[in-house]
């Protein structure tokens, strides 16, 4: 089947969910399209939508099934961004970011989930909305606000968020490109001075 948003192939196969019912979930087809690299936040999106629909495995780290933090990981892998496989090393791996200043490829984290403490993890996309693998009977999805405030609402009503933080690479990436925003804007301002 061919997904018209993303433009991704993709199967339905029947899985069995921890409760011992079967439902079908799409599966992305074993032929991946090709990945984003150097796109920043922007190709971390693109490559995770790629997977929407896409098998939970739990510790699965492949198209194959994805597990949380093995799908976080494998979108910065094949995103050219280099992160932990452990939802400890990616929560420690970069910077913070605060709620406000979220920018679609950041991470969040959730405490509480299916256990206490950090325990899930998820790529902002924007909107108030972040794809994650959730569960063995949705695979990976997305999620959004409820009630106004950014949280995972499948687990026990709704999980806390805990925090959002940016990959070390995709930060750098995204000073760099500010710094050229204001060198272009310097030169500029030196060239209006000269034509006076």
């Amino acid at each position: 089947m061919l997904d018209t948003e993303t433009g991704s192939t993709f199967s339905l196969v029947p899985v069995v969910a921890s409760s011992g019912s079967t439902a079908p979930v799409r599966q992305a087809a074993l032929v991946a399209p090709l990945p984003t690299v150097g796109a920043g936040g922007a190709g971390v999106v693109k490559n995770a939508m790629a997977y929407l629909g896409s098998a939970y495995v739990f510790g699965g780290t492949s198209p194959g099934g994805f597990d949380c933090s093995g799908f976080v990981w494998y979108v910065h892998k094949i995103s050219g961004i280099a992160i932990s496989r452990g939802i400890w090393g990616q929560l420690n791996g970069g910077p913070r970011i605060t709620m406000a200043n979220l920018v679609p490829g950041d991470t969040v984290f959730f405490a509480n989930t299916y256990m206490p403490g950090l325990s899930h993890v998820g790529i902002y996309i924007g909107g108030g909305r972040f794809i994650h693998a959730v569960d063995e009977s949705r695979g990976v999805g997305i999620n959004g606000p409820r009630r106004g405030v950014l949280v995972e609402p499948l687990y026990r009503g709704g999980a806390p968020l805990l925090g959002a933080g940016r990959s070390a690479a995709q930060a750098a990436a995204q000073l760099h490109e500010a710094e050229q925003v204001v060198a272009a804007e310097q030169a500029d301002h030196r060239s209006l001075g000269a034509d006076r």
